[in-house]
């Protein structure tokens, strides 16, 4: 099981971080921090985050500003009468008129208190009992009459869940509905928009539920995230067999039958290379390209050209199930191409993931894709095995695991050797560095220093140059 993350609890409008103390208590065997925004007197804003992985919960506004700061280290989102929009627009008629914000912020001006209090009393809270920060509170009414998170609340690529009340007249669930998938809202009958003091035991036990449906592994997701994320200034610049694997992946995708403007998703992207090549494939397409690493999905979009709609999306692609949650267009059965390259071996599960992902596809679809097999990097094993030690290399999946199983798929699978002149061990490891895959296999020892420079007097012996078996896999649906 993956260790407790810290509950990151972070207040609506109006209130402070001592509007918590009933949830908190009823979580208080989890790590807890909350951040206080700053609304009162003694209460100064908190802008520095705690370290290591996070479950972010916020109520009200509180949840729209977590969105607003996107954690890296959150690995799951919890919303609270929260939303990602609150004012309504032509795209969200659901919304709260402007006008009823708009005069709050004007009264904003000359009675600071009355305003705070109001709302307050809307809310079934006391006044507060400390004097008003007015350019603070009324900074973020203006966020609440202009601010849209509902994109980053798209690309969360993260466990969700929502918890709302039926009698919340603050926000109404006509607005939690058209933010939010039914399948992660859970509805309180009565709890209004307090709900964190109205019923904190409910809101706790919901809480642990979630909570208890994490994936176990998201420590290892974690950094397999972060070591790529560190990487995306580098990865262009060593990645010469990552693009050569690509190029070939393009020539296999570019031969299929997909129809003229093809609904196309693209699991782990990385900087582009792979999407890059398929823009010289296509014309105009429905263009998802996500990756678990934001820097990534950053990377790639500041560097591609393509044609039709494109989006760029945080996905663990092994879980896409969490991506169809919060994107409303995702519908299983609904994309012509989904393709990956030298991404899917870092997966958990292999065979798994790839079901999930060609459940996915529509009738006559495709699921191409590129990564490494067991035997890759067998020089490198070879060397440490001389010296009797393992190596910590990843476990790479055979072939077996990449074979379509699921009735009503057909697979095409090829295997082929490529082999890279490194020159050095000292140039093999930077050069894994440098592109993020420095992911040890699970269970694995390092070795000590005087070790490492043994395997590497031994590699340099050997030539100093690695295999790698790659395996190119096309599922079709029929």
């Amino acid at each position: 099981m993956m260790a407790r993350p810290t509950l990151l609890f972070v207040h609506g409008w109006g209130f402070d971080s001592a509007f918590w103390q009933p949830l908190c208590d009823a979580l208080s065997d989890w790590p807890q921090a909350m951040l206080d925004l700053g609304y009162f007197d003694g209460h100064a804003p908190q802008p520095d985050l705690p370290e290591g992985p996070l479950v972010c919960i916020g109520h009200s506004f509180g949840f729209m500003h977590a969105l607003g700061l996107a954690p890296e280290q959150a690995v799951a989102w919890i919303s609270i009468n929260g939303f990602p929009r609150f004012s309504a627009s032509q795209s969200f008629p659901e919304g709260v008129a402007p006008r009823l914000i708009q005069r709050m912020i004007r009264r904003m001006e000359t009675h600071p208190a009355e305003v705070v209090d109001t709302f307050r009393q809307r809310c079934a809270a006391g006044p507060a009992m400390r004097k008003p920060n007015a350019d603070t509170l009324r900074r973020d009414l203006l966020r609440l009459l202009n601010e849209d998170r509902r994109a980053d609340l798209g690309s969360l690529g993260r466990p969700l869940l929502a918890l709302a009340s039926e009698d919340d007249e603050v926000v109404p669930p006509s607005m939690t509905r058209a933010a939010f998938e039914p399948a992660l809202l859970r509805w309180h009958v009565d709890g209004g928009h307090l709900l964190p003091r109205s019923d904190a035991q409910w809101c706790a036990l919901r809480i642990r539920e979630f909570l208890r449906g994490l994936p176990d592994k998201v420590d290892r997701k974690r950094t397999i995230s972060g070591r790529f994320a560190a990487a995306a200034g580098s990865y262009d610049a060593h990645a010469r067999l990552q693009r050569e694997v690509a190029g070939r992946l393009a020539q296999y995708i570019a031969a299929l039958r997909l129809p003229p403007h093809p609904r196309i998703l693209e699991v782990g992207c990385g900087t582009g290379l792979l999407t890059r090549a398929l823009g010289g494939v296509f014309g105009k397409a429905d263009w998802t390209i996500t990756d678990i690493a934001p820097p990534m999905t950053r990377a790639a979009s500041q560097r591609v050209a393509l044609n039709g709609t494109v989006r760029f999306r945080i996905l663990d692609g092994e879980h896409p199930q969490a991506f169809q949650d919060q994107e409303p267009d995702a519908e299983p059965g609904d994309y012509d191409l989904i393709c990956s390259s030298m991404a899917i071996q870092w997966f958990d599960d292999v065979r798994a993931g790839l079901g999930r992902l060609g459940g996915m596809l529509t009738p006559g679809g495709h699921l191409a894709f590129a990564l490494p097999l067991r035997g890759t990097f067998a020089e490198w094993r070879d060397a440490h095995a001389r010296l009797g030690l393992a190596a910590s290399t990843p476990a790479f999946p055979g072939l077996e695991d990449i074979q379509a199983l699921t009735p009503g798929i057909e697979n095409q699978i090829v295997e082929t050797v490529m082999v890279q002149e490194h020159g050095s061990a000292l140039a093999f490891l930077r050069g894994l560095r440098h592109v993020g895959a420095t992911m040890p296999a699970a269970g694995s020892r390092p070795l000590s220093s005087a070790q490492l420079r043994q395997v590497c007097t031994q590699f340099d012996r050997m030539g100093a140059r690695v295999s790698y078996r790659i395996g190119f896999g096309i599922w079709s649906k029929v």
